[in-house]
C-alpha cells in the first residue's frame, strides 16, 4: 500500500505553459509571505502555468518527524553504531546526528502512530492530486504559517515530489 514502482519521465526542455500549480490563496498573503513569494505566483503566470486554488492537507510536523527520523537512522544505523556519526560537521541539537542516535530511544508505539499518520496524509495527497488534476503543489518558503513546517513534513512523509528553490535573499543575508 506505500510504495508504487512509477518511471519517472521528466523533460527539461518542456515549456511549463500549461502546467497545473496548485496553490493554497491564503499561504501566499498576509504574514508569513512575502514580496518575493508573490512574485512568484506573477510569473508564474507570465510563463503560462495554470494556478490552481487547492487546500493543503495540513499535518503537525512533529507527529510526521518520527517516521522520517526512525527511517533515516534504521538507514545509517552503522554510521551511528560504530560512532562514525561524531565526524559529521554539524553536531547541534538540531543537527541529523543527534536525532539518528535519538530515534533509537523512541517508542514503538509512537513509530506505529506516526506510521498510520503518514498512511492517512499519503491518502488525502493522493486525493488533492486526483481531484484538482494538478501536477504539482507550491508553497512559500516563510514562517510556519506559510506552509513550510507542513507541507515540507507532508511532502517528506508521503513521498511526493517537493522543490526548494531560493527567490530572494532576507535582509540578514540569508
Amino acid at each position: 500500500r506505500s510504495v508504487a514502482e512509477v518511471p519517472y519521465g521528466f523533460d527539461a526542455n518542456r515549456s511549463a505553459r500549461g502546467l497545473r500549480v496548485g496553490y493554497e490563496p491564503k499561504r501566499w498573503r498576509g504574514r508569513g509571505s512575502t514580496v518575493g513569494d508573490r512574485e512568484v505566483l506573477v510569473r508564474l503566470r507570465a510563463a503560462g502555468v495554470v494556478l490552481v486554488p487547492v487546500v493543503f492537507p495540513v499535518y503537525p510536523s512533529e507527529l510526521l518527524a518520527p517516521g522520517l527520523l526512525v527511517e533515516a537512522a534504521a538507514a545509517l544505523q552503522s554510521l551511528t553504531l560504530s560512532g562514525e556519526d561524531d565526524l559529521l560537521t554539524r553536531q547541534d541539537d538540531d543537527a541529523w546526528p543527534n536525532g539518528l542516535r535519538a530515534a533509537h530511544l523512541l517508542p514503538a508505539v509512537e513509530v506505529l502512530q506516526a506510521s498510520r499518520l503518514r498512511f492517512r496524509a499519503m491518502v488525502a495527497m493522493r486525493d488533492l492530486f486526483d481531484s484538482s488534476r494538478v501536477d504539482v503543489l507550491i508553497s512559500p518558503f516563510g514562517s510556519p504559517t506559510a506552509g513550510l513546517d507542513t507541507m515540507l513534513a507532508v511532502t517528506n512523509g508521503t513521498g511526493h515530489p517537493a522543490l526548494a528553490l531560493r527567490q530572494g535573499f532576507c535582509r540578514n543575508g540569508t
